[in-house]
């Protein structure tokens, strides 16, 4: 019976040994983030948006530009949008949006009753907190099952 108890107790040990910081990070949120395909038509464009995306500049490379002809996708948050659509124009980019608004197709990926009523769903974003409470709870009853009491 002791061994039960050591053995849930290294389990829920280990769900808690994540520092408190970490364990209260909120959800990041994508709010009018828009996602840019460009496409590259010379070897010098290729070069540039390959610089671009080296710099910790706040866009982030869907698709890398790897070729002139192939389009390269670019995340670009909105307080950089100006900059973007002026770095296109100036390096005379082809570009068109792909996505008008992130969040919204994260949040359109799986609808709210679906995720109301399946519970919890290991294709779903969660807390750390409630990752930490589900493997507690599934521990538990593993070692319920494991040593039942006689």
């Amino acid at each position: 019976m002791a061994i039960r108890y050591l053995i849930l107790l290294a389990v829920v040990a280990g769900c808690m040994a994540v520092p408190l910081e970490e364990s209260e990070a909120v959800k990041a949120r994508f709010d009018n983030y828009k996602v840019f395909r460009v496409t590259p038509t010379t070897d010098e464009q290729v070069k540039i948006l390959q610089q671009v995306e080296e710099l910790d500049n706040g866009l982030s490379f869907w698709v890398s530009a790897s070729q002139k002809g192939k389009p390269a996708d670019i995340m670009v948050p909105p307080h950089k949008l100006p900059m973007a659509t002026t770095m296109f124009k100036t390096l005379d980019l082809n570009h068109r949006v792909m996505v008008e608004n992130v969040q919204r197709l994260i949040d359109e990926e799986r609808p709210k009753q679906l995720r109301a009523s399946s519970g919890f769903g290991w294709e779903d974003y969660h807390s750390l907190d409630e990752i930490k409470s589900v493997l507690m709870t599934d521990a538990w009853l593993l070692m319920q099952n494991a040593f039942p009491q006689s």
